[in-house]
């Protein structure tokens, strides 16, 4: 399974008052922003069947980084694809609005290995 998109990007509780920094599947975004994580759109999860852990490479402008998927967002009203971690955004040397590609392979991170 190969999945790809492309969109905006935002971090992590960028202007969200109601994220309260736990993700869908209990990881603790908000305690851990040097982590490595993403959130895709509840839509793209369920279309594809994807699972927390999942691996995600992110790539902008030629720099790639993995990631994984530790959450279900950003809504659909931001026009955003993809949440990344604030560490992520630093690797890539993006920020909010700059537009990413993603891929998913089917691999699954092993949640001894999340940071």
């Amino acid at each position: 399974m190969m999945v790809t998109g492309s969109g905006k990007c935002s971090s992590f509780g960028s202007n969200d008052a109601e994220d309260n920094g736990v993700g869908a599947w209990g990881y603790q975004t908000g305690r851990n922003p040097m982590a490595p994580y993403c959130a895709l759109p509840a839509a793209v999860i369920g279309k594809h069947k994807l699972v927390a852990g999942q691996q995600v490479t992110v790539e902008f402008k030629g720099r790639q980084v993995r990631c994984f998927l530790a959450d279900i967002g950003p809504s659909a009203s931001t026009g955003r694809a993809i949440d990344l971690s604030p560490a992520v955004l630093a690797r890539l040397k993006c920020k909010t609005d700059d537009i990413v590609t993603y891929y998913i392979d089917g691999t699954i991170v092993d949640k001894t290995q999340w940071c």
